[in-house]
């Protein structure tokens, strides 16, 4: 649990809303979760607290400035903390807290929000250390839709980093953390706040124009720990570097995990990472016309062209993203979502999901503990497939033809390596095929293991011949 002593103890009211815990802080505010007394839901609550220049009187919750010269500081300071809350409010995008509403009270001003469930994206890379291609891709999409549009309104965040990217337990991940972030202004200069690793040069010094390349920095900041499993080396070492002998501290990403990823994915992540302005993107839409067509290619040898899964119950899929997330953790929804949407039918989407999970046994585990979703699947729609289609001639199916010793022998067989369902998957096999080759075929696309399939073959093939 986060304790801090400058923190608002459990249970102080704050209109209609009662805090419960501490659960972030920074030099710009505290973070806690309350309870709405009036909804009866949570939510989270910011308070504009700098305690820089700010302190709050003993034993109440009042903050006051520190002296009367820090009294112009921090009435500025809560002021542009109010005008952003009004314009992150505008907002309705999944990629973006949601702002309910603020208010004025104790010398100063919180900000109510959304309480999300889930995970920052920091925590999951301590337990997985990196991310595969497709994840980063996941999490990287809707985050660059998400700057765009804050962007546009006049809003940098200027401090993207691993813990403010939060995985919700279902849905896309969400920007947390804009108590950091401020409006820009007409010279744009704005106050100086950094996370070592992840600030651009510029936030060191607030003499510095900032924009939406200082974002893009931090972002492709995150992206380098997402992909190598360490944070980059500091901008102003790096600086310093280039500045003396001209040599860069940070090994390219492009380098360093060269051959495990997409191209165009590690070049972006680089030219993001660039030390001087001019030599980064400029704004989102230029990441947004370098990202798009890897996107596209991504995996696209797996992918087919017509999806088909609208129609399919979604109480399916949810125990498909139930089952993957034991091995991916709360990323698999964001990877499911972004699977379904090329796939034809069950299976091949189960198989492209197990392509995600780096360990072959965890993969056949997964194929094995969903295969009963993909057959579910197919009996719901085996019957207006058998309307639609001519291949079984005289609408007869093997099953009606093959010896129901055979089949009994190929259940016996194939629940050595699928358990108890190898009878239904055997029922639909037959159902589908129209020759033995067929039959096989079907079979051994449900096994996980190339050993298992051509054992499994060599078996069935001597059964079927006696």
């Amino acid at each position: 649990m986060i304790v801090n002593q400058k923190a608002l103890p459990p249970r102080t009211r704050i209109g209609h809303y009662q805090i419960d815990k501490v659960i972030g802080f920074g030099g710009f505010g505290i973070t806690y979760k309350a309870r709405d007394l009036t909804l009866k839901c949570d939510v989270a609550i910011k308070e504009f607290f700098p305690s820089d220049i700010a302190v709050r009187v003993a034993d109440g919750p009042e903050i006051i400035p520190v002296s009367q010269q820090q009294a112009n500081d921090y009435k500025r300071g809560l002021k542009r903390f109010l005008e952003e809350a009004r314009t992150l409010a505008q907002f309705k995008l999944q990629t973006i807290i949601r702002i309910h509403t603020f208010l004025k009270k104790h010398g100063t001003a919180y900000i109510v929000m959304d309480y999300e469930k889930g995970l920052p994206l920091h925590a999951y890379l301590k337990s997985c250390h990196t991310l595969s291609e497709r994840e980063t891709y996941c999490i990287l999409k809707p985050v660059l839709r998400g700057l765009k549009e804050v962007h546009t309104a006049g809003i940098l965040h200027r401090d993207i980093k691993p813990p403010n990217i939060y995985l919700r337990k279902r849905g896309v991940p969400v920007l947390i953390d804009f108590g950091s972030a401020k409006h820009v202004m007409a010279n744009g200069r704005v106050t100086n706040m950094v996370t070592p690793g992840y600030a651009p040069f510029e936030q060191y010094n607030s003499r510095d124009i900032q924009g939406p390349w200082t974002d893009l920095y931090a972002l492709g900041a995150t992206m380098y720990r997402c992909i190598t499993g360490v944070s980059p080396t500091n901008s102003l070492d790096r600086l310093a570097g280039l500045t003396n002998d001209g040599i860069d501290p940070l090994q390219p990403v492009s380098i360093v995990a060269s051959g495990r990823y997409n191209n165009t994915l590690l070049e972006l992540t680089d030219w993001m990472l660039n030390v001087q302005i001019a030599d980064r993107p400029q704004n989102v839409t230029e990441v947004l016309q370098q990202l798009n067509p890897s996107v596209h290619n991504i995996n696209q040898h797996n992918r087919i062209q017509t999806p088909n899964l609208e129609k399919w119950d979604d109480a399916i899929l949810d125990k498909i993203t139930e089952e993957l997330t034991r091995y991916l953790g709360p990323i698999a929804n964001l990877v499911v979502n972004d699977v379904k949407n090329s796939v034809l039918d069950m299976k091949q989407l189960c198989r492209l999901l197990a392509n995600e999970i780096e360990s072959k046994l965890q993969r056949e585990l997964f194929l094995r503990n969903t295969a009963q979703y993909t057959i579910n699947h197919q009996s719901e729609n085996l019957t207006s497939r058998n309307n639609t289609t001519t291949n079984h001639k005289n609408n007869q199916s093997l099953s009606d033809m093959i010896e129901p010793e055979k089949l009994k022998n190929a259940e016996e067989e194939l629940a050595k390596y699928m358990g108890p369902l190898a009878s239904t998957l055997v029922r639909h096999a037959a159902d589908e095929s129209d020759t033995i080759d067929d039959f096989i075929n079907i079979l051994t696309d449900d096994i996980p293991g190339e050993h298992e399939r051509e054992a499994f073959t060599i078996s069935i093939r001597a059964s079927m011949a006696s």
